[in-house]
């Protein structure tokens, strides 16, 4: 406005008493970084414009509150795309980050890693007594429980050498019909045909199927009328924005 030179950040620990100022620059500033908050402290922030020689011009801003909170993890910055539905499914303890505090979105997941998240997201943990044995590279291992209940429920047939290669990397294409299996999604046949909007997938391949259904759920972060890369491997952030798309549909987060 008339006579503005510049802006005034005011904030404190208590409503309506600013203890700390910030000269945030010109009247064409349209953000500032305040620095040294205290986390799980209430700050209370109003800003003002001011003249030149520091008097304040016209009313103040409303007040707003905001709460500083500790990151998730050392690698998942609130701006990250990922961070709503990575933080939502830890909350659930459906998903889980690294000792070192880190989470690792861009990381691959392998398919014993998958089915786990799938499995115990469900609220079930399947002892190994009971579930075991059920791939040639399938024995007793932490996962056996996972893969083998996960087969006993249909989810996952493995390869034709009877092997389920709990340790390769799963591909998109995999992981969509691992978590549309898991819960329980019925697959049309035929009409979904002329709606799959990917030039790099055929109407022929396995896989197909299960990319039009996750799109038409919006699941998908991947834009259609572009290719899907249906062998690439699925990243742990895409994973856990695809899980929590789905159970925000379910209204199950």
């Amino acid at each position: 406005g008339t006579g503005v030179d510049h802006y005034v950040l005011r904030y404190g620990t208590k409503s309506g008493h600013y203890t700390e100022q910030k000269i945030i620059g010109s009247s064409h500033t349209t953000f500032a970084t305040v620095t040294g908050l205290k986390v799980e402290q209430t700050y209370y922030f109003q800003i003002s414009a001011a003249d030149v020689r520091g008097k304040f011009v016209g009313e103040a801003s409303a007040e707003i509150s905001v709460t500083p909170q500790k990151w998730l993890f050392k690698d998942l910055p609130h701006t990250d795309v990922h961070f709503r539905a990575v933080s939502s499914l830890v909350e659930e303890g459906i998903f889980q980050g690294y000792a070192d505090g880190t989470f690792r979105p861009e990381d691959t997941i392998n398919r014993a890693e998958l089915l786990k998240i799938l499995v115990e997201g469900q609220g079930i943990t399947p002892n190994v007594e009971s579930f075991n044995g059920c791939f040639k590279d399938v024995s007793r291992e932490w996962f056996a429980p996972y893969v083998c209940y996960s087969k006993a429920q249909g989810w996952v047939q493995g390869y034709a050498d009877g092997r389920f290669n709990p340790a390769q990397t799963v591909s998109k294409v995999e992981a969509l019909k691992m978590l549309l299996e898991a819960y329980g999604y019925d697959l049309e046949e035929g009409s979904w045909v002329s709606s799959l909007k990917f030039p790099d997938l055929g109407t022929q391949e396995w896989y197909s199927i299960y990319v039009w259904k996750a799109a038409s759920l919006g699941l998908l972060e991947e834009i259609p009328g572009q290719n899907f890369g249906p062998s690439q491997g699925r990243t742990r952030g895409a994973m856990a924005e695809e899980l929590y798309r789905l159970l925000i549909g379910l209204k199950k987060v």
